[in-house]
């Protein structure tokens, strides 16, 4: 269980298609892009732990651009803080966090 000061950072990233993989080994993939993103999962995420509900969210592997197997389980809060750089890219995940 993880309590306060937890920091989440293994939500953002979706899975990459093939081309996105082999432009990913060769650094040229923009992993600060909001298609780089899986809005859908933070959202869902975000839905969750405002609820108090826990989450199991997938674990990001730059070295293999790919999700881990294992994933993380995220207890919900009084108080979530939700912050980086695509906080505002998505129509959806401010409503969210209104």
């Amino acid at each position: 269980m993880h309590t306060f000061p937890f920091s989440l950072s293994v939500l953002d990233w979706q899975v990459l298609n093939h081309e996105q993989h082999e432009r990913a080994g060769q650094n040229e993939y923009n992993f600060d892009h909001p298609d780089a993103f899986d809005f859908d999962l933070m959202v869902s995420t975000i839905r969750r732990l405002k609820d108090g509900k826990s989450i199991n969210v997938p674990i990001y592997n730059f070295a293999t651009h790919a999700r881990e197997k294992e994933m993380k389980t995220i207890y919900g809060a009084n108080v979530v803080i939700f912050e980086g750089i695509m906080a505002f890219a998505n129509l959806e995940l401010l409503e969210v966090r209104g």
